[in-house]
Order: structure tokens, then C-alpha cells, then sequence
């Protein structure tokens, strides 16, 4: 199991566990345990935000079958998605350079501590800004796109976690990396596309 993760009881009512499951993601949001893990969480206790989790998980890992089933449970149970608001979402971006390679800054954001008084512990939950940069790319706004994922880099570059000895989160580092990669591919295969369409006319 990932570090930690076994001292949370799937079906605790103690919003501190949710919350730290919630952190972690953010650090380390390749964790297949993890994800396992805040499934169980949310079939017991949905929130609304968990949207972005299974939208970034069916994009970023459709091919997993455990994800497969889990986005289509969580799909039967919470109905049509929402779009993600990307105005909202770019306000909270706006603070954090879009550099293709940030480097880190002098005074990093301290890590999030779980708050049992909050449902929110993270200043983008899991998933939102993938889920933003799918749709943004699916109506063809790479520029926007790549902006958000380059911003969200920023945003890992400047934080610390206690976990990892107060340094940055590599693995959120690295998810952001493969977001602008991914928007970049589309990008680039969109403009092969308008290209050859023209040169049929």
C-alpha cells in the first residue's frame, strides 16, 4: 500500500482522512492505490468534486480496467457531468507563472495541513485541471490549454510537501509535464489535419 494508506478505514466519517487521501492525491496523482482508495471514499461519502477525479482518470487512464469500472460506477451513480469552469479555475491559476521550465521560487508555498472543519483541502482538487485542459483541447483551445498545464506546473513547483522532506512534488511535477505533452500532440495532430483537408480542396 501507498505510505499511510492502510491507517484510513474506507467508510470513517472523520473528514481528516478524507482530507489526507486528498493531499496525497495531489503529490502523488499516479497512485493507483490511492485512487482505489478515494473511490471507496467517495461511494461512502460523495462530494461534488470528485467529478474531476473520474474525468481525469478516464482520460489520463482509460485503458486501466479497474478505472473503466470505477468511472462507469461513479457515472451510473452522479448522472451527466458538469463542465469544468475554467473561468473560476484560471482566477485561481492566475498567481503562478505559465513556464514551460519553472524553476523553484524563493518562498514555496507551504504544505496543506487537513482541516476537519473544510471538505476542500487542496487549492485544486484532483483531477480539475486535467479535467479543464480535456475540455478546453476537445473544443480546440490548445493555446488555453496548454496555458492551464503549464500554470499548474507553477503552481507544483512552488509547493512543499512534509512528506517528501519539504521538497517539491515530483510526481505532480511530472503529471503537469504530461498534460502539455498531451495538449501539445493534439494540438500538432489538429494542425495536420486542417492542413491536409486544405490541400484536398
Amino acid at each position: 500500500m501507498s505510505a499511510g494508506a492502510g491507517e484510513w478505514e474506507v467508510g470513517n466519517t472523520d473528514t481528516r482522512h478524507r482530507g489526507k487521501v486528498q493531499v496525497q492525491l495531489e503529490s502523488r496523482p499516479s497512485d493507483r492505490e490511492l485512487w482505489i482508495l478515494w473511490d471507496a471514499c467517495e461511494r461512502f461519502a460523495p462530494l461534488p468534486e470528485s467529478a474531476f477525479f473520474y474525468e481525469a482518470l478516464a482520460w489520463l487512464h482509460g485503458d486501466d480496467p479497474w478505472v473503466r469500472n470505477a468511472v462507469a460506477e461513479y457515472r451510473k451513480r452522479a448522472g451527466e457531468k458538469a463542465p469544468v469552469d475554467t473561468e473560476n479555475l484560471a482566477q485561481r491559476l492566475a498567481a503562478y507563472e505559465p513556464r514551460r521550465w519553472p524553476t523553484s521560487p524563493a518562498d514555496p508555498t507551504p504544505s496543506r495541513l487537513p482541516d476537519p472543519n473544510k471538505t476542500r483541502y487542496c487549492v485544486f482538487p484532483y483531477g480539475e485541471v486535467a479535467a479543464a485542459v480535456k475540455q478546453l483541447s476537445e473544443a480546440g483551445d490548445f493555446e488555453r490549454a496548454r496555458d492551464f498545464a503549464l500554470r499548474y506546473l507553477g503552481y507544483a513547483v512552488s509547493v512543499r510537501t512534509f512528506e517528501g522532506g519539504m521538497k517539491p512534488p515530483y510526481e505532480l511535477m511530472a503529471y503537469c509535464h504530461h498534460l502539455w505533452h498531451l495538449v501539445d500532440r493534439e494540438a500538432k495532430a489538429s494542425a495536420r489535419g486542417k492542413t491536409s483537408a486544405v490541400s484536398r480542396r
